[in-house]
């Protein structure tokens, strides 16, 4: 499967030449650049596909909705707090800025790892996704 800038497309037949007939396990021979771009492509798509599914989940929860609304309210918390402050505005706040987006970003990770394995494993699609390779 090439995308249009494949240079697999300028000569017909090149990717069945030179690619490995299956793309389902990294290949065991050494691959010239045409054929390591296709299957790099390959992978890539797989990965990508896998990426904007799990993102369109992510949306629908609604406690990201949540974290988001506290996570700019600590923001904006900082700006005030930078002007209470004498002489380190500017310090103090993009310090709780930094601090609040670390700190938020790491609870959306651990929220949507353990709320998407717990739907995969529920849905039973979390078999034929490890069955497959990425």
């Amino acid at each position: 499967m090439c995308l249009p800038f494949c240079p697999c497309l300028v000569s017909p037949g090149a990717h069945e030449r030179y690619a490995p007939t299956s793309l389902m396990v990294p290949p065991t021979r050494k691959l010239n650049a045409r054929a390591r771009f296709c299957y790099i492509q390959t992978c890539m798509l797989k990965i990508i596909a896998i990426a904007i599914n799990t993102f369109r989940e992510a949306i629908r929860d609604r406690i990201l909705y949540g974290f988001l609304f506290f996570a700019v309210c600590l923001i904006l918390f900082s700006l005030v707090l930078g002007q209470l402050s004498f002489n380190e505005e500017v310090r103090a706040t993009v310090d709780i800025g930094m601090a609040g987006i670390s700190f938020f970003c790491v609870l959306i990770a651990i929220f949507l790892g353990i709320s998407m394995l717990h739907k995969e494993i529920e849905k039973r699609t979390l078999f034929t996704v490890l069955t497959k390779p990425v």
